[in-house]
């Protein structure tokens, strides 16, 4: 394997992982928010606002990770077969 597609390969396995623990701990922080906030009867406005750009946030690089990245690796299998 050339040196050059190696390196790429390292990298998007990288980024991959990085997208997937970056999606960890946004829904990390939401589970946070909603196990310190539960019980409260009035929930403050700014806590919903602030849960949903979080939420959408994890949603986000699992995209990322998932639609971008992955097939990524998988199309660079697949040109190696056909080599």
């Amino acid at each position: 394997m050339d040196e050059k597609q190696r390196k790429a390969k390292r990298l998007v396995i990288i980024l991959f992982l990085s997208c997937l623990c970056a999606a960890l701990v946004c829904f990390d922080i939401f589970a946070c928010i909603v196990v310190f906030e539960r019980g409260k009867v009035p929930v403050n406005e700014r806590v919903v606002m602030v849960s949903k750009i979080i939420v959408m946030t994890g949603i986000f690089f699992l995209v990322l990770a998932f639609g971008h990245l992955l097939p990524i690796l998988f199309s660079h299998k697949k040109h190696k077969k056909e080599e």
